[in-house]
């Protein structure tokens, strides 16, 4: 007697079934290759120009060695080979030293790159036990490096404060403070949004302490700590990313981001007036960013600085020079010739002459 309708086609059902869990088991070696092959092919596509990029990173990574330079060597300059160079064989010891040594020449390198562009009756340098107030929210948020491969590891760098204590300069640590803890929205590291992430993107933005934020006991350590008022303007910028003209400080005020915003002049007119009250003695602008900063500020009468120290993107150690510079100047005199620009347009760009400035030789310590 043959089966019913039903049961044939659960039997199909079952077979089909059967068919299928078998051919999920079994996959041709043709079919395998065609998969293979494909993840591969994309996979090298999206890493292949990664490699390529930082081959010489990945190679470090995994224990190899750099590439080899087969170009022409320069007699003048300075190559650093930890196997050859130094004297532990041992490769660990021997690349802490080149780190250290790497460092060492960052610290020369700022020392003599830095550029003097004012120096009013000898306002620089500093005596040593000079009572300094660091002013702006840029003193402890320093621009380290650019953007792109110009990166530093801010961890490893010594605070602004403790280089200047080293350096025989005694520091206000109220108005420090100040800036770490009570104003610390006004950080540029401390805001996503609007900080170095926002330059990455395009969108500059400079964020200083407004007055009004400062207590009346801040403004009394200033006066205090009132030898020198040393005032730092920084800004983010570099590979692959342009700075706006259309975004300036707290607000979207048709300036832009190389002029400096509401705030810092504010504060700088506030340590104008402060100085023209005898209450704080000299005015010492550091230029904190590897752009051309609009100075016309240097110029202006609404200001009195006594002198104005470029001092770029500071690297891992260059901190540490700058706080030297100030009161005692490096090993070669400073003798500069600087041009930058009085008006940052696209539009109009006029330059200005800003002097020579000539700075006394470092003198030899015991």
């Amino acid at each position: 007697m043959g089966k019913s309708f039903k049961e044939l086609k659960l039997a199909k059902k079952l077979a089909k079934k059967v068919y299928k869990k078998a051919r999920r088991k079994h996959v041709s070696g043709w079919k395998f290759l065609a998969i293979f092959s494909t993840v591969i092919a994309v996979l090298g596509s999206v890493l292949g120009p990664v490699f390529t990029l930082f081959d010489n990173t990945l190679a470090a990574f995994v224990g190899g060695t750099f590439t080899d330079y087969n170009g022409t060597y320069d007699e003048n300059a300075i190559y650093f080979n930890y196997m050859d160079d130094f004297e532990s064989k041992d490769p660990l010891k021997s690349k802490l030293e080149m780190i250290e040594k790497g460092n060492a020449l960052c610290e020369q390198v700022e020392a003599e790159g830095a550029t003097l562009l004012v120096n009013k009756n000898n306002a620089l340098p500093l005596a040593k036990g000079s009572k300094v107030s660091t002013l702006s929210s840029s003193s402890v948020d320093l621009v380290y490096g650019g953007t792109g491969s110009a990166q530093v590891d801010t961890r490893k760098v010594q605070k602004f404060d403790k280089c200047l204590t080293e350096s025989g300069l005694v520091v206000n640590n109220v108005l420090w403070d100040f800036y770490m803890n009570d104003a610390a929205e006004y950080r540029r590291t401390n805001n996503t949004e609007k900080g170095e992430s926002a330059a990455l993107m395009g969108h500059a933005y400079i964020s200083e302490v407004p007055m009004e934020k400062y207590p009346d006991e801040v403004k009394q350590s200033i006066v205090e700590f009132g030898d020198a008022a040393i005032i730092t303007f920084s800004r983010v910028g570099g590979e692959g990313y342009d700075l706006k003209e259309d975004l300036h400080s707290q607000d979207e005020e048709a300036y832009n981001y190389l002029a400096l915003s509401q705030e810092e002049k504010d504060l700088l007119a506030y340590a104008t007036e402060l100085k023209r009250d005898n209450k704080i003695g000299k005015i010492i602008v550091l230029i904190n960013t590897s752009n051309a900063l609009q100075v016309d500020f240097l110029k202006d009468p609404a200001f009195d600085v006594d002198a104005c120290l470029w001092i770029g993107g500071l690297g891992i150690r260059g901190t540490n020079a700058v706080a030297e510079i100030l009161p005692v100047a490096w090993q070669t005199p400073m003798l500069t010739t600087t041009i930058l620009p009085l008006l940052c347009r696209t539009s109009l760009l006029r330059n200005i002459r800003i002097g020579k400035e000539t700075y006394p030789a470092k003198q030899n310590r015991t």
